[in-house]
């Protein structure tokens, strides 16, 4: 409601306000009844929309939103048609501020370094369970030519949000491609949560990425990563798998083609899998807590797939018991190169199960780097 007498954004064409005399007017938005100010463009040609730039009398004013553009000012429905015209309106850097829930039926597209900011703080680590700000997709599954729910071709930061599909076969929730193969593409989840989508997060070629105090969680596979560089997470927790699944096949992180990635603090559960699946790349683990779900005597919290891997886990804790896994470090037989460094590690043991807690099937280990002590065991 309109309680402080000024004109609303709708009314200002026609008000009687002499633009001359004037370089900022103030205005009540008419949509989300916020305070806005607008400026008296002196330079260029921008075309009056109602919204971001208004004319009176020939002469246009420019909404200053320093930096924050709230989808809310383009229409009431919440919606992917909102989020996509407050997209094309920002600038490279800015802020897209979600507030509420919003419910999207079409792929979001992002080709510019861009934030999307929950409106209130929430613990990514928290499974969902804060719906203040979020981002619903659902209704385009069957699609086959999109195979993404978001995708951005520059950087991207997301904070204090919830992207939710509805179990979406097929489709990744986020998908970053550094289509123009510069190392400032990047993705940030910062107190974020991403889940149940067949992929939960797919990055190709990004350079830096960031993943601190966020949850990927009810996905076959939660994360995905191609020739990423430098890539650092903090209290990050993956839960593989969708709700219920009795699939064999679920997994947590998947690095290719020498991605190499640092994790401090977090977890990875809940896969049938693998945990952590390495090709020629590079895991480091301080702190992570390991446990499976639905395993089998070929389930693996981490695993070799090829040569040229790197393994470094230090105080983590992984359960090796019946329906979880069999074994810490697995590599595959196809594997004869690899570096293995575990320090200190804490391992839970069930009797009569079968446990292998480093498994390396290959038969030349000469270009093999082991460096295995300070085992902790606990049998149950």
């Amino acid at each position: 409601m309109n309680t402080l007498n000024l004109l609303e954004t709708n009314d200002f064409p026609t008000s009687n306000i002499n633009v001359n005399q004037v370089t900022i007017v103030t205005l009540i938005d008419s949509s989300t009844k916020e305070l806005a100010n607008f400026k008296k463009v002196t330079s260029g040609t921008p075309v009056a929309d109602g919204i971001m730039y208004l004319q009176k009398d020939g002469v246009l004013f420019e909404r200053d939103y320093n930096g924050v553009i709230n989808p809310e000012w383009f229409g009431p429905g919440k919606t992917h048609i909102e989020l996509k015209a407050a997209i094309k309106a920002a600038q490279v850097n800015d802020t897209i501020l979600i507030r509420g829930q919003y419910r999207c039926s079409e792929q979001i597209k992002i080709n510019k370094a861009l934030m999307f900011l929950g409106q209130n703080y929430i613990n990514g680590n928290d499974v969902g369970g804060n719906k203040s700000s979020r981002i619903n997709f659902n209704d385009f599954a069957n699609d086959p030519a999109i195979d993404s729910c978001i995708e951005a071709k520059a950087s991207l930061c997301i904070r204090n949000l919830v992207i939710f599909g509805n179990s979406m076969p097929g489709k990744i929730g986020i998908n970053v491609i550094n289509v123009s193969k510069t190392p400032d593409y990047s993705l940030t989840l910062d107190s974020a949560v991403v889940q149940n989508f067949e992929i939960g997060v797919k990055i190709t070629e990004g350079y830096y990425n960031r993943f601190v105090n966020s949850y990927i969680g009810y996905c076959p596979t939660c994360l995905v990563l191609d020739k990423c560089y430098n890539v650092f997470a903090s209290s990050l927790s993956i839960r593989a798998g969708y709700e219920k699944s009795t699939s064999l096949n679920d997994k947590g992180i998947v690095l290719y083609n020498g991605t190499n990635m640092t994790m401090f603090g977090g977890s990875v559960e809940s896969f049938s899998d693998a945990g952590i699946s390495l090709y020629s790349s590079k895991i480091s683990c301080l702190g992570i807590y390991f446990e499976a779900a639905n395993g089998t005597d070929k389930t693996s919290c981490i695993r070799l797939m090829d040569n040229n891997c790197r393994s470094a886990t230090i105080s983590c804790h992984a359960y090796l018991q019946n329906k979880h896994a069999s074994s810490f470090v697995h590599a595959v037989p196809a594997v004869t190169s690899a570096y293995v460094y575990s320090k200190n590690n804490h391992f839970e043991y069930e009797t009569e199960w079968f446990v292998s807690t480093y498994r390396f099937e290959g038969t030349n280990f000469e270009e093999y780097t082991i460096d295995i002590s300070g085992i902790i065991i606990k049998t149950i």
